[in-house]
């Protein structure tokens, strides 16, 4: 069972939620105003000795507003502190849009990453408009869970002064992956809908093809998987675990 518990920080306290399984843990970093409780039906559908811990980042779910301007790099400290607290040995971390860019800014600055999940974690935050064709957002999600998650999103933004989610925000649309995609060895799963998806979404996403990424389109899903698409990134976390643990992925179909 999953305990609520807040990690002091400088700015506040950090709301994160863990349980007390063994073996390589897997860090799940939600999008831009979500929280951890997006991850709830995730969780649902993973084998029960998975060891997760799931984060809200500075302003969002329970963790406290900081004070101040912040940035994307930023996110990516607050999580690497928690970690290195939690005594947490090659993670892999499960980012769901701006929590795979976060997963991202953290590993190519630390070492010992077991592997990063990036469920439309973009490598350049322009890949999100141009690689896709029509309004995919929100897939085939009825219009209540639609609803809910464009009012938590509104309701996040809110915590902040204009200000400063606009200092956040510019930090967000210059941060660019491209280089550490071509350069990095750690094992990385790409993950998108393929709601809207050309000929061209793959050169558009700015992912190199290397021997250590590996591709999976969702069948008819948006942007939100963890909301639509639940067993499906079990499976594929469960797949990353199979490779951190015994070294023997093959390519996902």
């Amino acid at each position: 069972m999953k305990r609520e518990t807040f990690f002091p920080m400088p700015w506040g306290g950090m709301a994160f939620s863990e349980d007390q399984n063994a073996g390589n843990p897997f860090i799940f970093l939600h999008g831009t105003g979500c929280d951890s409780v997006d991850w709830q039906e995730t969780f649902a559908c993973l084998d029960g000795g998975i060891r997760t811990v799931a984060v809200d980042f500075r302003g969002h779910g329970s963790s406290d507003v900081p004070q101040g301007r912040f940035t994307i790099e930023d996110l990516a400290d607050d999580v690497w502190a928690l970690i290195e607290m939690l005594g947490c040995q090659r993670p892999v971390f499960v980012g769901h849009s701006l929590g795979g860019m976060v997963a991202m800014a953290l590993a190519r600055k630390r070492e010992k990453i077991g592997g990063l999940v990036l469920l439309e974690g973009w490598s350049t935050l322009s890949c999100a408009t141009r690689a896709f064709r029509g309004d995919r957002m929100f897939g085939s999600l009825p219009p209540k869970a639609t609803a809910a998650i464009r009012s938590k999103s509104a309701d996040t933004k809110s915590r902040f002064s204009d200000l400063e989610w606009q200092f956040f925000w510019e930090s967000v649309k210059a941060f660019d992956a491209t280089g550490f995609l071509k350069a990095t060895r750690v094992p990385i799963w790409e993950v998108y809908g393929d709601a809207g998806r050309t000929n061209e979404s793959e050169r558009l996403l700015l992912v190199p093809a290397r021997g250590n990424i590996f591709w999976h389109w969702v069948k008819g899903a948006g942007h939100y998987l963890p909301h639509e698409s639940p067993a499906q990134v079990a499976g594929i976390c469960h797949q990353a675990l199979k490779h951190v643990v015994h070294g023997n992925e093959r390519r996902l179909d």
